[in-house]
């Protein structure tokens, strides 16, 4: 769950042209087509920005970009940001969660300062305390979902 919006670009693009854009925008290469944004400041961004591009099987180049749906106003902006460079950029169109040509937007009060830390704080201490529990429930029963995934998870 999250924000989507896929950029469609023409092949006629060079690839590496692409790539280095997304760089310039300030995104940190995780692999060949993935990307990932994310900015330490005073909390203001909550998860950034995942971003993939698939250069093989369309009739177009898609770029792919996600925010989890505990994101923030300027994680929200930062990907908005996004897909309107590229669109300026390399031209296209862009389909987002919200319709073709449509920004994102968020209906969330914004957290800033102190209050998004301590909500990022206890976000990412839950999401660690089910993980465990996860592992617990799973450790004595191989036969649950996820097994192979949490046991090598844990090593």
């Amino acid at each position: 769950m999250g924000h989507d919006a896929t950029n469609y670009i023409s092949k006629k693009v060079k690839i590496n042209d692409l790539l280095e854009f997304i760089t310039l925008l300030g995104y940190v290469k995780k692999s060949k087509y993935e990307f990932s944004f994310f900015k330490e400041d005073n909390y203001k961004y909550m998860c950034g920005i995942y971003l993939v591009v698939y250069n093989k099987g369309f009739d177009d180049i898609q770029v792919c970009t996600h925010t989890l749906f505990v994101c923030s106003t300027y994680d929200i902006d930062f990907q908005n940001f996004t897909i309107k460079q590229l669109k300026n950029r390399f031209g296209g169109y862009f389909i987002t969660d919200k319709g073709k040509n449509r920004y994102l937007t968020i209906n969330e009060p914004e957290k800033i300062g102190i209050e998004a830390g301590l909500f990022q704080l206890h976000y990412k201490l839950e999401n660690e305390i089910s993980l465990a529990d996860a592992y617990l429930m799973t450790i004595d029963n191989p036969n649950t979902p996820f097994y192979e995934y949490l046991i090598n998870f844990s090593r």
